[in-house]
């Protein structure tokens, strides 16, 4: 697999991430159908509800300047409802949104990911630091990645009710089209800043994880004595403090870049925003639209800011998730990667006869040079007690763990009574 379509330092294709929506979404059409389509018919009826409301309120107050009660009446009432029915639908959609993502998130796809996670043969994934940080990432993900599918569900939604209020606009004057690119522009500040963040945490993930294993090192009793005995708390207390100071600065420097893109995005869109209304309301003093134009622009231009606002929101919940989705898709290529590996099928014995041997095992951990085992050829007799000594770092713990399984030899093989123990069951 490629580092940058799974792992953790490179971007997550769009293709890749849209292909998993749909198969969240159809995950959950399959297993909540019920709650599915009322969520997404939620998200799709708030659309026609906001326009209702300019619409109306447009209505009823040219029908007051003209003298036109009942037209004033039916508008002020519809209006009234619109508002009702958006209120409504705003809560409810937020309310389904949080069921569905727990009812998927919580069963499906937490198991799944603990499934991967504790299920394989192999132990790489829970030592390899480069493959820890993905596997601890994930781990607690499972509630954000599917809220992120409803998010850009919900983003779509969005858009389309800008594009709608946008064309609104443009029934009283052409030039209010101007504001969609303004109202782009946040939404791309956002994204733009988010990935800086994003980057930020990745690319400290090693630190921030150092940081934690330091502290917890020099303030749990149990190894609080050890590093008192030893010494060592004035370097671990520097090393926990440099490894943090690394993290602040590169986490603290990417959300202040944020922050300055998503405050120039804003100020464009207000830009924008305050003009409009003064050429509408210039317009109006010129005779050439009417007091309920001039309402309905500045009850569109008040829902479209508030649209835009959810979208940023929405935006940045579901660019934030791109960070859980990369390692998220990575543990699924890695966990399917390890089982096509897995072709053990060979009754293991009930007891040995002739025994285990080592023939020429070398072995290196991924990230290193030196070989933790080199060339070891041994037999180990059937029915014999046989002790592995040595000093520190001389392999006794690889050998148990390619005898476990837990590794393959990278040279070299090991049999059990004559069969490669790789071609053994696992799991009996």
């Amino acid at each position: 697999m490629r580092e940058d379509e799974t792992g953790t330092k490179g971007a997550v294709p769009v293709r890749r991430t849209l292909a998993l929506w749909r198969e969240l979404f159809a995950l959950s059409w399959r297993r909540i159908p019920a709650a599915t389509a009322a969520t997404l018919s939620v998200l799709l009826l708030g659309v026609p509800a906001t326009t209702g409301i300019a619409l109306s309120l447009r209505t009823a107050v040219d029908g007051i300047t003209t003298g036109d009660h009942d037209a004033a009446v039916l508008g002020a009432v519809c209006a009234a409802c619109a508002y009702a029915a958006t209120r409504t639908l705003n809560h409810t959609g937020r309310s389904l949104m949080i069921m569905s993502t727990e009812k998927l998130g919580l069963t499906d796809v937490h198991e799944g990911i603990h499934r991967d996670i504790a299920t394989l043969e192999g132990l790489e994934h829970l030592e390899r630091t480069d493959y820890l940080d993905r596997v601890t990432t994930v781990r607690t993900s499972a509630w954000a990645i599917v809220a992120s599918m409803w998010s850009a569900i919900a983003i779509f939604t969005d858009v389309l009710q800008l594009v709608v209020l946008l064309l609104l606009l443009g029934t009283v004057s052409p030039w209010l089209l101007l504001l969609l690119p303004a109202a782009a522009l946040p939404l791309w500040a956002n994204a733009r800043g988010q990935r800086l963040v994003n980057a930020a945490e990745t690319d400290t993930a090693e630190s921030h994880r150092l940081q934690r294993h330091l502290f917890k090192l020099g303030t749990r009793a149990a190894t609080g004595k050890e590093l008192r005995v030893a010494g060592a708390g004035e370097e671990i207390v520097r090393r926990q403090s440099a490894a943090f100071d690394d993290v602040v600065e590169g986490r603290y420097g990417a959300r202040m870049r944020a922050a300055w893109l998503r405050a120039a995005g804003w100020t464009v869109f207000t830009l924008g925003f305050g003009g409009g209304l003064a050429l509408v309301g210039h317009r109006t003093a010129q005779g050439l639209g009417t007091p309920g134009d001039l309402v309905l622009t500045i009850t569109v231009a008040a829902a479209l800011r508030q649209s835009v606002q959810q979208a940023v929101y929405r935006a940045a919940g579901a660019i934030d998730a791109m960070r859980l989705i990369g390692p998220y898709l990575w543990l699924r290529s890695y966990a399917a990667g390890q089982r096509a590996r897995t072709t053990g099928t060979t009754p293991t014995p009930d007891a040995l006869r002739e025994g285990i041997t080592l023939t020429d095992v070398s072995y290196v951990y991924p990230g290193t040079e030196r070989r933790a085992l080199d060339g070891i050829s041994v037999t180990l007799p059937a029915g014999a007690v046989v002790a592995v000594v040595g000093e520190f770092g001389s392999g006794k713990t690889t050998l148990v763990k390619l005898l476990s399984k837990f590794y393959r030899p990278d040279e070299g093989r090991i049999t059990v009574d004559g069969t490669d123990l790789g071609a053994l069951d696992t799991d009996a």
